[in-house]
């Protein structure tokens, strides 16, 4: 996945995405992931107003090689999604493939 796409989906949860509770839309810097899986993107957002806790699911369709079969792929456990977002929140590249 190419940083500009994540960087895109970011881009559609704060412009059109709101907090359920106060209908205010998401600070950039409260938007989390959460997990990476084969088709699908978990995030959180603490809303910078109400403080709201929010969970938000891209459900994506890249065309991309996988290296492991759709039996054998697992969601990444969160110590691993904790590392990617250290990872990330410095990345300055343009192929998110890069980081692995």
């Amino acid at each position: 996945m190419k940083i500009e796409f994540l960087e895109k989906i970011f881009g559609k949860i704060k412009d059109e995405i709101y907090c359920p509770k106060c209908k205010n839309n998401f600070a950039e810097n409260s938007i989390e992931i959460c997990s990476i899986g084969p088709s699908r993107l978990n995030f959180s957002s603490k809303c910078h107003i109400c403080g709201a806790v929010s969970q938000i699911v891209a459900d994506v369709n890249i065309h991309q090689p996988s290296i492991a079969s759709p039996a054998t792929q697992s969601f990444i456990n969160p110590i691993e999604v904790k590392k990617i977002n250290e990872t990330l929140s410095s990345f300055k590249g343009k192929n998110i493939n890069d980081l692995f």
